[in-house]
């Protein structure tokens, strides 16, 4: 049986994702092997991915560039999670921090970027779906029947993921800016 030129772009597009995806898995674990926490960086992606698939955030301009960020990230995660005293997460400050988070999420969600632009509907299935996340993930932040590691993860996400869209807001701001100049220029 034959593929079309479409059907075999469409395999090969196919394959590659999951290769990559299978070597970002591959690095996870390395690092959380080196860094003696497997269980902690594996619920961080877990919590983590489906908030920044919905809200967007810091896109690297280079696949290489990503993938050494991504890798750093999870390795800060690992270390903050060795060395954090988790009592810390019961304080006024990280407590308001997380609320901050939250809201700058809410607020500054999805962001896209000039690889991935979105259109009107997909903004607004976006941003109904980054805030349900956001909502559930704080709402666990705040409850007792979690544990202090699941807290430490969710507060890291949330400030991260905040972080994350504010940096590519203020990105595509510069691009936009540049852009106009551009175009003023060459008029």
């Amino acid at each position: 049986m034959g593929f079309n030129d479409e059907e075999m772009e469409v395999a090969i597009y196919g394959l590659k994702r999951l290769g990559m995806f299978t070597a970002s898995l591959i690095v996870v674990l390395i690092i959380g092997i080196i860094m003696d926490n497997v269980k902690g960086v594996f619920l961080f992606l877990v919590l983590f991915i489906p908030l920044r698939i919905f809200a967007g955030g810091l896109h690297m301009p280079k696949l290489w560039i990503c993938a050494i960020t991504s890798a750093l990230l999870i390795v800060g995660v690992a270390y903050v999670l060795n060395c954090a005293d988790y009592t810390l997460l019961h304080q006024t400050l990280c407590l308001a921090i997380a609320i901050l988070s939250a809201v700058q999420i809410i607020l500054l969600a999805p962001v896209d970027t000039a690889n991935k632009p979105l259109f009107k509907e997909e903004k607004i299935r976006y941003k109904k779906i980054s805030i349900i996340i956001t909502m559930m993930e704080t709402a666990l932040f705040f409850s007792n029947f979690i544990n202090d590691l699941f807290k430490m993860l969710i507060f890291m996400v949330l400030v991260i993921e905040g972080f994350y869209l504010t940096v590519q807001k203020v990105v595509n701001y510069m691009r936009e800016k540049r852009n106009r100049n551009d175009q003023i220029i060459n008029e």
